[in-house]
């Protein structure tokens, strides 16, 4: 099968946004539609999804919008700050999940901790809290492995 993907953006003016992740108020952030069209065969529509993106002028997170592209120019600051949120939230909080099951494993456990580090660094909250016990479990793993040889979960 010749399957494919195709994606088309559009970007808009810049508009005024409180960022939920930096808590910066009336930060410019230029939004952009993303179209991107499932193919078959390179030129049959299967399906497509359109999302609404716009990256943070302080932080430069990556956050998705509720409120359609063409009518985010319409609202104030104020009135976007329960429609705008951080983009990858089932993919942190799974990778938070399994990093915090997988740390006592000693190198698979190191992988998924950086991973999840890398995506719920900027999310804060109980994701990233997950991910620092997980790290305090892997830590006192490489403590036990560096000082007296033991790797946990190898003796089941």
């Amino acid at each position: 099968m010749y399957l494919g993907t195709k994606t088309e953006t559009y970007t808009g003016e810049d508009i005024e946004i409180h960022c939920p992740v930096c808590r910066k108020e009336n930060v410019l952030c230029k939004p952009r539609l993303e179209i991107v069209t499932d193919t078959y065969m390179f030129f049959i529509s299967i399906g497509h999804k359109r999302q609404t993106l716009m990256n943070c002028g302080a932080c430069k997170v990556c956050l998705k919008s509720r409120v359609h592209f063409e009518k985010l120019h319409r609202y104030t600051a104020d009135q976007l700050v329960g429609d705008i949120y951080p983009a990858n939230g089932f993919s942190s909080a799974c990778f938070a999940l399994l990093a915090l099951l997988i740390s006592p494993v000693l190198f698979i456990g190191t992988i998924f901790i950086g991973i999840s580090l890398l995506l719920c660094y900027w999310r804060k909250g109980w994701r990233l809290k997950m991910t620092y016990i997980a790290l305090a479990i892997q830590v006192s793993t490489w403590i036990m492995f560096y000082f007296f040889g033991y790797i946990p979960l190898m003796n089941l």
